[in-house]
């Protein structure tokens, strides 16, 4: 159940969209929508996801859907750009490790660590 102030700010929050669009109803459930995609059960973040489409003026639920895309296609951009430094990093972190383990006898190792059991479990 809501509680008084929830409903409130929903209500507030639908006729503000009312004034600027021509589905306000769907715009806000596609808020809801992508708010629970991304794990937040959260009225905040909805409201958030409406503010970031604010500026832009949507009018319809195709509007919304198309600034959607345009934000997952920004994100995949950037995340191609940031891809090949962590993937330098973990190279960079794999060489290391094999340095400082090329010195190691694993099976050596694996041995003692078999021993050591034998000794503390009989």
């Amino acid at each position: 159940m809501l509680s008084s102030y929830l409903y409130d700010d929903i209500r507030q929050t639908y006729n503000e969209w009312q004034q600027q669009s021509k589905e306000p109803d769907l715009i806000i459930i596609k808020a809801m929508q992508i708010a629970l995609s991304n794990n937040v059960r959260n009225w905040k973040y909805a409201c958030a996801v409406l503010r970031t489409w604010e500026d832009k003026r949507p009018q319809s639920l195709s509007d919304v859907e198309a600034l959607e895309a345009e934000h997952k296609n920004n994100r995949t951009a950037k995340s191609k750009h940031a891809k090949p430094e962590k993937q330098k990093t973990m190279e960079n972190f794999d060489d290391l490790a094999n340095k400082q383990n090329a010195g190691i006898d694993m099976s050596e190792t694996l041995s003692d660590i078999e021993s050591l059991k034998n000794q503390l479990y009989g």
